[in-house]
């Protein structure tokens, strides 16, 4: 690309490498990211609910039969 030939310390102007790219650069206002944090910290968590265990299945204890399947 054309930065390929610019060294490491050499400062680039980032506005005008977004806008030449057709973007723009977003930020978080401070103030409400604050906002934001103090009223997720005022949330209850959720309660944790342990799930329901199957029964186990029930041990038959008796000996087993070999069936032939074949006619």
């Amino acid at each position: 690309g054309r930065l390929a030939g610019r060294s490491a310390s050499t400062p680039i102007d980032l506005q005008a490498v977004l806008s030449s790219a057709g973007l723009t650069l977003a930020a978080t206002d401070p103030a409400k990211l604050r906002a934001a944090q103090e009223a997720a910290a005022q949330v209850a968590p959720p309660v944790h609910k342990p799930r329901q265990r199957k029964p186990a299945p029930v041990v038959v204890d008796e000996p087993l039969i070999q069936v032939d399947t074949r006619r």
